[in-house]
């Protein structure tokens, strides 16, 4: 693309990712309270922290949502292992690639 043609595009999608960063910090607004709630035991049955895990699952492109889904796994572990291995490898075919690596990450080293 020539340098014009690049900032109009870029023009053209920064609204598009400020309504996206919106979705993300209202995912995580709304998911961290239930997050502490798995924490301190107030939610304790499988089928609501499954339908935490799997409202998590959408958003697990932020760092921050990613990092509540594991505090969620660590604590749930022992109670319920089946469900972290469940939500475990869903994040593995979803967002890594074969090497077991971020695809994300093995993007930027490669630039």
């Amino acid at each position: 693309m020539e340098g014009q043609d690049y900032n109009d595009f870029l023009e053209k999608v920064k609204p598009l990712a400020e309504q996206l960063n919106a979705v993300f910090d209202l995912a995580y607004s709304m998911y961290a309270g239930l997050v502490q709630d798995v924490l301190a035991d107030r939610i304790t049955d499988e089928k609501q922290i499954e339908g935490i895990l799997d409202g998590l699952a959408s958003f697990l492109d932020d760092p921050r949502i990613l990092d509540l889904s594991k505090q969620v796994c660590r604590h749930i572990f022992y109670r319920y292992p089946q469900l972290v291995r469940d939500f475990a490898y869903f994040y593995k075919t979803s967002y890594m690639d074969a090497d077991g690596e971020n695809e994300d990450e093995t993007e930027r080293n490669s630039e």
